[in-house]
């Protein structure tokens, strides 16, 4: 597997990383707890005995808007205080600045001081009714670095859920090669307890955004249909006057015909002597 290293600076924090490696901390220090992201674990579908924090996949033509989800999963219930499965707050990096990069537009059209490209709680869970998210930074429309916490609204003793966080929509640059792939990689993940204790993510994996081709436009041509009669214009009409079919025969001497006939067999009958 192929390894492309990267340096982030976060908060006075220096962490290199590969793109695709084992899902192991870079740092001994859990409080900074940065993460690789593993590529092989997006074919698995054997739960984690652990957290789980897991990106969408995508596709779009270039120019189009895409969606993307951003997926948590608590650890399994250990029947304890605190610990990975309570986790009240979760503050992860999304780095979706690769070949292509991925555009974000950071309007706030609403005011709520969370971008319109982000969308928390997509599915209505009331579990998250208690949370509310919050984007650190607003340069992330240049960077393609996007920082996001998500904790309470308000104190109590919450715990998030397995549910779809947020999704979030990005934009394929028009130049993106169709064929090509971007990435949302969570860079950087901190899970904390309601102690403030910050637990190992067991599975992290990847956003992927297959650019696709540019639809081809088709034009529909109209089903030729049979001519029925024929139509004439003179410089005397209106152009709307229709005529009988040129191949129909007559009905004139259709009619005539059979008088005729028998207007000449009177005819002999009185000649006869």
């Amino acid at each position: 597997m192929s390894r492309t290293a990267a340096v982030i600076v976060f908060a006075g924090i220096v962490a290199a990383f590969p793109v695709a490696a084992q899902l192991v901390p870079l740092s001994g220090d859990l409080q900074v707890n940065t993460y690789t992201v593993d590529d092989q674990a997006r074919a698995s579908v054997t739960p984690a005995p652990g957290i789980e924090l897991l990106v969408g996949d995508a596709s779009g033509s270039p120019g189009e808007p895409v969606s993307i989800t951003v997926r948590f999963v608590p650890a399994p219930d250990d029947g304890l205080p605190f610990g990975p499965d309570e986790i009240n707050h979760l503050d992860l990096l999304l780095d979706f600045n690769g070949s292509p990069g991925l555009d974000f537009d950071g309007t706030d059209a609403d005011g709520d001081g969370v971008p319109d490209s982000i969308v928390f709680d997509p599915d209505g869970n009331p579990s998250l009714a208690p949370f509310a998210v919050t984007v650190l930074g607003s340069d992330a429309p240049a960077t393609r670095i996007l920082r996001i916490a998500i904790a309470p609204a308000s104190p109590g003793d919450h715990a998030l859920p397995a549910a779809t966080l947020i999704t979030i929509t990005l934009v394929v640059p028009a130049d993106a090669p169709p064929g090509s792939t971007g990435r949302v990689n969570p860079v950087e993940v901190r899970p904390a307890d309601l102690e403030g204790t910050i637990h190992p993510v067991e599975r992290l994996v990847p956003g992927v955004v297959q650019v696709l081709a540019v639809p081809t436009a088709t034009v529909q041509r109209p089903t030729p249909t049979a001519d029925r009669g024929s139509r004439r214009r003179d410089d005397d009409d209106d152009g709307c006057h229709v005529t009988a079919p040129p191949h129909a025969p007559p009905a004139t001497p259709l009619l005539v015909l059979p008088s005729l006939f028998f207007a000449l067999r009177r005819r002999r009958r009185n000649r006869r002597p």
